[in-house]
């Protein structure tokens, strides 16, 4: 028992050895609550013993540790935020201070604080387009109390534009007041470049394969379609996102899923494949296509990358090809006949002539029936012309064509074709015509052209009324005749027609006389008396 309870009771109630079994239990417990209270009182004793000269040391050399610990760990932040440029902040919301360490003043492009503090900088290097939003992330962290992650840009004073990243979060007061924002920046820039440049390649990806004419596919080697183009969903009327749960062979019918799955076993064999199959729409549609495939390595894995183009109007062509092979050989045959039946009169027509009797009223009577012939074999070359270019040929005369009968008189005319023979029909049907004009016959466009030029110049008098031009012409023909002569002056041009005398029955060198106003007829040869009859009456 504690001695100075002990002392206590005996002054009190005796010996205490007389005491019943329960006071000595209590008294044992009291007993233990002296003993706690006295090794109080000793410690404080002790406590009071010290001087104040050895609490002073005491203190001193706690503070020095203390000192010695915050700075190695404020070196060791330094160092880390250095080496990791990042940057440390703290805003405080009561006095409205912004603090920075030296790493943040450098993401400002800013060698220390003594160019500005943590706010002027704020205000004035964070990109005008992004404080506003800034801002807004600030205080909504503010009035919410909690953690915020943002990134803008900030115009370092060479005028280089940095991205920063800014993480931060609130402390409180006992009220749940938020009073402090205390975070870190790093710098982002070559990330958002990086980012910027796989964003532009995406970009001019996608515009490459979404303008490519037939669709763009690639799926893994398991069936999943990775990328496509536009094409494929507009021409199979699949949503994206319905083709993203789509099997490659859900685009064909059951008849080709094999053949189609045999021509995949040869793209990974062989590495490529081409094949024509009809691919399935939505609407059940099959549309012919030709597939070009070929096996990839994609993002790490075996993949099938291919397009496809358009056959239908190439089938259509074959198929319009095999009827008209079939037509032409069929028109061969007839033609042959046709054909060779007025030459085959011809030659015998000419075997009975006598030259001894040229003016025997038999001679002539066979050169009727020659001339005859030869007209139903001009009449047979028209109509396979025509049935060749699946064109009506079209008879244009006089009256169809711009003729113009001029109230001049014609007293020059030019005849411009380098067939020599052709020159004579045309001169002798001319004389028998009994036109009173100077027929002047040139073989070569070129100089007919360069003669016309110099008359223009000094001899208007002799310049012709009228052109007949043939179209094939070596050197020049006569359609570069026709574009030199539109450099006369219109003074020129008016007073002279130009008709083409030519032996094509083509139609589209008819449209094309149409475009040049000098031409106001096509005639084909030869030159009769009722063609010229028809010019000058």
């Amino acid at each position: 028992m504690n001695k100075l309870l002990k002392r206590q009771i005996r002054k009190t109630i005796g010996d205490n050895d007389k005491l019943s079994e329960d006071w000595a239990t209590l008294l044992n417990l009291i007993s233990d609550t002296y003993d706690e209270c006295d090794n109080d009182r000793k410690l404080i004793e002790h406590t009071l013993e010290i001087t104040s000269e050895e609490m002073i040391l005491l203190n001193n050399k706690l503070r020095q540790e203390s000192k010695k610990a915050l700075d190695l760990a404020d070196e060791r932040l330094k160092h880390a935020t250095r080496s990791s440029n990042v940057g440390i902040w703290e805003h405080d919301l009561i006095t409205n201070e912004v603090i920075w360490n030296e790493t943040t003043y450098s993401l400002y492009g800013l060698k220390s604080c003594a160019e500005l503090n943590g706010a002027e900088a704020w205000q004035k290097y964070v990109h005008p387009e992004d404080q506003i939003i800034a801002n807004d992330k600030m205080e909504q962290a503010i009035n919410n109390g909690k953690e915020f992650d943002m990134e803008y840009r900030v115009v370092w004073p060479d005028e280089s534009v940095r991205h920063l990243r800014v993480k931060g979060m609130t402390e409180t007061d006992l009220t749940g007041k938020v009073i402090k924002i205390v975070g870190t920046k790093w710098d982002i820039t070559e990330k958002k470049i990086a980012q910027d440049n796989i964003k532009r390649e995406k970009d001019l990806a996608d515009s490459v394969i979404n303008s490519l004419p037939g669709i763009f596919f690639l799926f893994t080697l398991d069936g999943k379609l990775l990328r496509w183009n536009k094409n494929l969903v507009e021409l199979t009327g699949y949503t994206s996102e319905e083709i993203a749960n789509m099997h490659p062979l859900d685009f064909f019918d059951e008849n080709e899923k094999e053949h189609i799955k045999n021509e995949i076993g040869i793209v990974l064999t062989n590495g490529r494949s081409d094949t024509e199959a009809h691919l399935l729409t939505k609407n059940k549609e099959k549309l012919p296509y030709f597939f070009n495939s070929i096996k990839i390595s994609y993002e790490g894995q075996d993949c099938i990358i291919g397009t496809t183009m358009d056959i239908a109007k190439r089938i259509k062509v074959e198929t319009n090809l095999k009827v008209k092979n079939k037509d032409l050989e069929e028109f061969a045959y007839i033609v042959s006949h046709n054909l060779r039946a007025p030459i085959a009169k011809i030659q015998g027509l000419a075997t009975l002539i006598n030259p001894q009797e040229s003016a025997s009223k038999e001679n002539l009577n066979l050169l009727n029936y020659i001339k005859d012939e030869v007209v139903n074999l001009d009449v047979i070359i028209k109509e396979m012309n025509s049935i060749i270019r699946e064109k009506d040929y079209i008879n244009f005369n006089v009256s169809v064509m711009r003729s113009e009968k001029s109230s001049l008189k014609v007293k020059n005319i030019y005849l411009i074709d380098d067939d020599a023979i052709v020159n004579i029909i045309s001169k002798k049907t001319f004389e028998k015509s009994g036109i009173d004009a100077k027929l002047n016959v040139h073989q070569n466009a070129i100089k007919a052209l360069e003669e016309l030029k110099i008359l223009s110049e000094i001899d208007m008098n002799n310049f012709p009324e009228m052109i007949f031009l043939d179209i094939n012409m070596p050197e020049m023909n006569g359609w570069e005749f026709l574009d030199g002569f539109e450099n006369f002056t219109a003074e020129v041009k008016k007073n002279c027609s130009v008709y083409m005398l030519t032996s094509s029955i083509d139609p589209s060198d008819i449209k094309r006389s149409y475009t040049y106003k000098t031409v106001k007829d096509f005639i084909s040869k030869p030159l009769t008396k009722d063609k010229l009859k028809k010019l000058f009456t």
